[in-house]
């Protein structure tokens, strides 16, 4: 199915190469630039995981939109004859999609506190565990929920001024400190990284993993940097840039 979907004329292509499709296990994404060019792509997988005796679950498969548009009206998608839903954003891999970067922080802020407080039932808050103990559950268990995917975006400022306050804030509140006193001291008797600071670690680990694995992510990045390097690379939100 990804062979077939790869090779529909019509798609994006960059560099001659088509990025049509992208799986991981039973989770399919497809990537078009037109409306009835999305429909195609729906109908040869629809067709060829039809013919093998499975079928899609069309009221768990949505359809999004990014960038500016000039649709007449709204399009619309169908699969088996089923109206798809549109949404305003979609969860792929534990990933928010959308055209605000800020929401997959608030879904990442969000469990990342449900964490911290789970962990109080274990004795994680106030004269429970240790301080290198909670260091330790910390690092190794919440704060990677809270930085989950983050790599995958362009944050703001603000964005990320508000993880490494939800972090101190809640690491005050696991060690029984109020709330005045100062975050760098903590963080260095902690021996934890501010979430900004992890983030520009794993973005190179991120592109260093893609430059490793000799896949289309790693010919696709290749001709973003060649792009970046010759001066022709206009769009600024890419992990290139970032880099």
């Amino acid at each position: 199915m990804i062979v077939e979907l790869s090779n529909t004329i019509g798609g994006i292509c960059i560099d001659n190469t088509s990025y049509n499709v992208s799986c991981y296990a039973d989770d399919v994404l497809l990537t078009r630039t037109t409306v009835t060019g999305l429909q195609r792509l729906i109908d040869v997988a629809d067709k060829y995981i039809s013919s093998h005796g499975l079928r899609f679950n069309p009221i768990k498969t949505h359809c999004i939109t990014f960038g500016k548009t000039s649709f007449v009206k709204d399009p619309e998608w169908s699969l088996d004859g089923t109206v798809l839903t549109q949404s305003t954003n979609i969860t792929y891999l534990g990933a928010n999609l959308s055209n605000n970067n800020y929401n997959h922080i608030e879904s990442r802020i969000k469990s990342c506190r449900k964490a911290s407080y789970a962990m109080q039932s274990i004795g994680s808050c106030k004269v429970g565990l240790t301080p290198d103990t909670m260091a330790h559950i910390w690092k190794t268990a919440i704060q990677p929920i809270m930085l989950y995917a983050t790599q995958c975006y362009k944050l703001t400022k603000k964005s990320l001024y508000e993880l490494d306050r939800i972090q101190t804030r809640l690491l005050k509140s696991s060690l029984g400190l109020i709330k005045f006193y100062k975050n760098t001291p903590i963080l260095q008797a902690l021996e934890i990284q501010k979430p900004s600071t992890l983030i520009d670690i794993y973005n190179l680990e991120l592109i260093k993993s893609h430059f490793n694995t000799f896949s289309k992510i790693r010919i696709f990045y290749m001709f973003m940097l060649k792009q970046h390097m010759c001066g022709q690379l206009n769009c600024h939100d890419n992990l290139i840039n970032r880099v």
